[in-house]
């Protein structure tokens, strides 16, 4: 892809929808345990478990696991990103010569 080759894949790759979900996957990843485990302290009594139990559970837990990475991703991740592009200096590798090729 770095050539300009790469055809159906990286037309894939670049899609808008799949950019963004890979854009919020590490907010869905670092705020997920707080839906999951989240659920136990507000449970106040015994479940009874079966495998509609567990289905609606798992439904329940990826919506809103999405949803809240989602929400922190707006919210935090990509104004922070920015932030510090803006903050931090660009470095430029054109023109820079390594210590070792002199």
């Amino acid at each position: 892809m770095a050539t300009n080759t790469g055809g159906i894949l990286k037309k894939f790759l670049e899609w808008e929808p799949l950019v963004f979900l890979g854009n919020i996957t590490y907010s869905v990843y670092m705020f997920h345990f707080m839906i999951i485990f989240g659920k136990i302290i507000f449970w106040s009594n015994m479940v009874e478990h079966s495998n509609l139990f567990y289905l609606e559970n798992l439904t329940m837990d990826i919506v809103l696991s999405f949803a809240f990475g989602m929400l922190m991703y707006i919210i935090l991740e990509h104004p922070l990103g920015q932030l510090q592009k803006i903050l931090l200096p660009q470095i430029k590798t054109k023109g820079i010569v390594s210590k070792n090729t002199q």
